[in-house]
């Protein structure tokens, strides 16, 4: 939401100046400081609030700090803020940052200004001036219904994060529902997306818990890989027959461009799954969290099997993989603890030169069945840096220092050590970003992210 590419480009081309003598002097200053309910950063004659302090339950926002006008509200600004019940945002701001209200447990209401010319409210639910974007329903409104108004185009990130609702109507105007947008809220059975919905984005329904079924309209033109995971109620994904793009069978979400399995719902029952014959690709997180699979079959066709595939089906026995698939990826069998049986059709040798990536530790223990003999246990490689999962300050601790840490570094502000980079890539995909810190802030509010947080590993 905010853009501020203008700044970056300035600051870049003054400090090019300055190393090339043709600035001799430039004064930049910025204020950081805090009164009794807020931080803030004051700069060019305008205050962003950073941060809350107060414990009160209705806040209002003032239109100034020392003379100056307040204008803006920063990323995360009140994140986690559980005592806020009540929100006021005053005219003079005209920039929100991403999820500056998440997590905020037990706000009911956000008010903003009738001379606001840049946000305005509805019935205590943030809205841009325009009402194209839905920024934030309070968590703790009370409803158990919502129906977005008409004319919404998007459902912003983390718009409805740990809702009370059970059931949530969108709109046929809205085109894409975001990062998150629906995440952690735990009472929701049904969400209705209309035809013209086109992008389902990542984590987009994360852990809705009590989300059994749902419908994608043939609109649709992209899915996370993550938009449903830790949905673990989930017993189906139904997609609309007319859909150029995906495909069910029996409720399991396929690509119909490409042999691809997009989503096994986590909630299925069923014990064995056998992989279609049409399907040579495994997506990412395609089986997560599937907890009462205990048998997959992968036909001879299959080529890939993407990251995280099978990330804590922690019931999962035994699993076949064809010779073809030639590179194991991240985690494809984190937290498969269970696992005793592989079955690999090629032989010894062909396995051993399979690429196997980090997080597949469970196939040490598990007994390799290779198609002329049994398999032989491959030692693993000796390991040789300790680090904590998620210590990015390494302080042998995970907080939201770590979380500051990893922001700063995304912004080159910082500069991670070897051992710090390995702690900060949370989610093991090889980049430190602000993915990361997000899923430290998710674990120092206590909610779940399937990621093993303080855990010493070496590498």
């Amino acid at each position: 939401m905010k853009n501020r590419r203008s700044i970056r480009i300035a600051s870049i081309v003054i400090a090019v100046m300055l190393l090339a003598g043709m600035v001799t002097a430039f004064n930049v200053s910025a204020y950081y400081g805090c009164e009794d309910d807020f931080n803030y950063t004051r700069s060019d004659g305008e205050i962003e609030i950073t941060d809350v302090l107060t414990k009160e339950a209705d806040v209002v926002i003032p239109e100034e700090i020392g003379g100056y006008p307040v204008t803006e509200i920063s990323d995360l600004a009140f994140l986690g803020c559980d005592t806020v019940v009540n929100l006021t945002i005053p005219h003079t701001v005209y920039e929100i940052g991403d999820r500056a209200f998440s997590a905020c447990g037990s706000l009911e209401n956000i008010n903003v200004s009738e001379y606001n010319q840049f946000y305005c409210s509805v019935d205590g639910v943030l809205f841009d001036k325009a009402m194209t974007e839905l920024l934030q329903y309070p968590g703790a409104k009370q409803g158990t219904d919502y129906t977005v108004p008409e004319g919404v185009v998007e459902i912003e990130e983390t718009a409805f994060r740990s809702c009370e609702l059970s059931q949530i109507t969108l709109p046929a105007s809205v085109k894409e529902i975001d990062y998150g947008a629906f995440e952690i809220s735990e009472k929701l059975e049904s969400v209705i997306i209309p035809e013209g919905v086109e992008k389902i984005d990542m984590e987009a329904f994360f852990c809705c818990t009590a989300l059994k079924e749902i419908h994608i309209p043939a609109s649709v033109k992209s899915i996370h890989n993550t938009a449903f995971s830790l949905c673990t109620a989930l017993e189906r994904i139904n997609v609309a027959k007319d859909s150029n793009t995906y495909t069910d069978a029996d409720g399991v979400l396929f690509h119909k461009n490409a042999p691809l399995l997009v989503k096994y719902p986590a909630g299925k029952a069923q014990t064995e799954y056998s992989l279609p014959e049409e399907c040579t690709q495994i997506g990412d997180w395609a089986f997560s969290e599937c907890y009462s699979l205990e048998k997959v079959v992968l036909h001879e066709n299959v080529r890939s099997i993407g990251e995280s595939a099978f990330w804590d089906c922690n019931s999962l026995k035994s699993i076949s993989v064809p010779r073809g698939v030639t590179w194991i990826q991240d985690s494809v069998f984190y937290n498969c603890n269970a696992l005793a049986d592989v079955f690999y059709s090629g032989s010894e040798s062909e396995w051993n030169d399979v690429e196997i990536e980090w997080g597949n530790e469970c196939l040490d223990n598990a007994t390799i069945h290779f198609e002329d003999k049994p398999a032989v246990p491959t030692e693993p490689a000796v390991p040789s840096v300790t680090y904590v999962v998620g210590d990015a300050t390494s302080d042998g601790k995970v907080n939201v220092r770590d979380a500051t840490m990893i922001q700063k570094a995304a912004a080159s502000l910082a500069v991670l050590s070897d051992v710090q980079t390995l702690a900060a890539d949370c989610d093991g995909n090889g980049q430190v970003n602000v993915r990361d810190a997000t899923a430290i802030q998710k674990f120092a509010a206590s909610i779940a992210t399937g990621i093993p947080f303080g855990e010493e590993r070496m590498a």
